[in-house]
């Protein structure tokens, strides 16, 4: 669930035996939930020949006991937290709104949100102040900041939630400054945004499209928007389904 840690405690970490472990596995790894991808200059026969000596064995569903699938939705609650720490020197912040999932009409455009705000580091300072060479609006803004370290947006879409925001980090004294910008510019940006700036994004993404490079990579890229167009078309037909009955 959002909010817990991803690997759980270390108690229940410990706990875990092989046994667990294998009924999690044939719990989850069944024919119909995996997709097999295979890219490049490949051999088709050749993959379903590998694919059905090294899966042909799994089962098409999961047993009765592990069908079970959790019907609670994510409860989105607005809050703040603070932790201090007088013996530390600089400042961590997060401002984080909720957000579309990955199944959601508007995850695209959260994508190109997120290239957006885009990420800031103290080493482009010099640069950003140079009219000639930058005119993003947010690293403006944090330049004029000498302490603000890093800034980094971060969109994390899941099935059925997702959360969307920048986190902070520099000196003590620009912690208002940090703050203000997570809060502000979400806004700003509803009221306006300039052409140039959407252009960058747009051109943000592409060039993170053409360097994927390694296989494995590629493959994940690939399985992710398939999985999406599989279960998209999947919910489409149930309700096509459903209105007629």
């Amino acid at each position: 669930m959002m909010g817990y840690p991803i690997l759980g405690n270390k108690n229940n970490i410990m706990a875990v035996n092989r046994d667990m472990i294998a009924k999690f596995r044939e719990n989850n790894y069944y024919g119909n939930n995996m997709v097999i991808i295979g890219t490049g200059e490949v051999n088709h026969s050749e993959v379903v020949k590998l694919a059905e000596t090294h899966f042909g064995h799994c089962n098409a569903l999961p047993p009765a006991e592990g069908s079970w699938k959790g019907s609670t939705q994510p409860n989105y609650i607005p809050g703040m937290v603070l932790l201090r720490d007088d013996e530390l020197e600089n400042s961590s912040i997060g401002v984080f709104y909720r957000a579309p999932s990955w199944m959601h009409e508007d995850y695209y455009s959260f994508l190109l949100l997120e290239r957006l705000f885009g990420n800031y580091t103290a080493e482009q300072r010099d640069q950003v102040l140079d009219v000639k060479k930058n005119s993003h609006l947010i690293h403006k803004y944090l330049a004029r900041y000498p302490g603000v370290i890093k800034q980094q947006a971060i969109y994390a879409p899941y099935k059925d939630c997702g959360v969307f925001g920048n986190y902070f980090h520099g000196k003590e004294a620009a912690t208002k400054a940090m703050t203000g910008c997570g809060l502000r510019y979400p806004t700003k940006f509803s009221d306006y945004i300039d052409s140039q700036e959407i252009w960058r994004a747009k051109q943000k993404i592409f060039s993170e499209l053409t360097a994927i490079d390694s296989t494995s990579d590629t493959m994940q890229n690939i399985v992710s928007y398939l999985v999406i167009r599989i279960i998209g078309s999947t919910n489409t037909l149930l309700e096509a389904k459903s209105s007629k009955k």
